[in-house]
């Protein structure tokens, strides 16, 4: 997991701009910033964002993990692909690292069109990490799909 930046100062600013007060073009920057730290020597097949829970998206009116992965994409050339469906809607903030892998355990499924991915290398997306318990989630569902080469970029580490 590569993380740009840490979660503080102007970075903590950007993503709460991002994600509660509706400044969608945050994204374009931050995906800037994850664009030079992308690891260069193993070039993604596929970028693919962690999806946020249906109930915050309906709230906000988008889903900020997929605007920063289609910018990142774009930013790259990298394709980009929604191959990860998101059940239940825990809300996370303030819960421990045990409590987050157990809200997250059956959290995340591969859809349909990861078959496609296989035997790519697929680099999740997602604004910040805490614990890391998600992007654990999220890539153990890539797992169970048949996918290998999972890596993952945060804009943020908490």
């Amino acid at each position: 997991m590569q993380a740009c930046v840490a979660y503080e100062g102007y970075a903590k600013a950007m993503i709460s701009s991002l994600k509660f007060k509706g400044a969608q073009a945050a994204a374009r920057e931050m995906a800037a910033h994850m664009k030079i730290h992308l690891e260069i020597g193993k070039p993604a097949t596929y970028i693919v964002p962690i999806p946020t829970a249906t109930v915050r998206v309906r709230r906000r009116g988008y889903d900020q993990a997929v605007l920063l992965a289609k910018e990142l994409s774009r930013q790259t050339h990298i394709p980009y692909i929604s191959g990860l469906q998101r059940y239940g809607q825990t809300h996370q903030v303030g819960a421990s690292r045990k409590q987050r892998l157990q809200q997250l355990e059956a959290a995340f499924t591969a859809n349909s069109r990861i078959n496609a991915l296989k035997p790519g290398r697929v680099v999740l997306v997602d604004d910040v990490v805490t614990t890391g318990a998600t992007l654990e989630a999220a890539a153990t569902a890539l797992r169970r799909a048949g996918l290998k080469h999972i890596d993952a970029i945060v804009f943020a580490q908490a």
